[in-house]
């Protein structure tokens, strides 16, 4: 079709879509898992501005996946004080959208910020919040990740005891390092 329905939405032409949504995704976790933050950040933030003229993001899951990747994204990146407030407002983002899964997700970035800021306390409060938020989801291994980052806060015996339930239900979850799960659901 020439001129057509096919033209009209060549990708050149069409913006983001769908396809590239999932493309971005999985390009930016397989760069923070291989430690390559920076670029995992650069390719969210060259693609972000096209995602939010998109009309993915007027849809409740694209929405939440790529508030979920941009924050996770800032975090990793650094602790500059921009990064930490592009995180925030993705939190409020999340927060926003109301979903079981949302709020969780929102409490552990807000909890890994303060974290970065040094607000110990408050991390620990987000952190259990989180965790309990997840383990009403259902979503059992971000709430273990939650706790086991409560752990490392804590120190001590109380953290060892977190850190040692976490990857004792990561372990039987088949999860082979439970640390480098940890560091993909909750970087930090």
């Amino acid at each position: 079709m020439q001129n057509g329905y096919h033209e009209r939405l060549s990708p050149s032409s069409a913006g983001f879509q769908l396809q590239g949504m999932f493309q971005l995704i999985a390009a930016a976790v397989v760069d923070i898992c291989a430690g390559d933050s920076p670029v995992a950040w650069s390719r969210i933030e060259q693609q972000w501005p096209a995602i939010r003229r998109s009309l993915l993001f007027r849809v409740q899951h694209p929405r939440f996946q790529m508030r979920w990747l941009h924050a996770m994204g800032a975090l990793v990146a650094g602790s500059d004080e921009p990064l930490l407030r592009a995180a925030e407002q993705d939190a409020r983002g999340l927060a926003r959208l109301g979903t079981v899964a949302s709020k969780p997700i929102s409490c552990a970035i807000r909890a890994l910020i303060a974290a970065k800021r040094g607000w110990q306390d408050v991390a620990l409060r987000l952190f259990a919040d989180a965790s309990a938020g997840f383990d009403d989801a259902g979503m059992l291994l971000h709430a273990a990740a939650m706790r086991r980052r409560q752990g490392e806060i804590l120190g001590g015996d109380e953290g060892r005891a977190l850190i040692q339930a976490a990857d004792a239900f990561m372990k039987r979850q088949k999860i082979a390092n439970p640390e480098r799960m940890t560091a993909l659901l909750s970087p930090g």
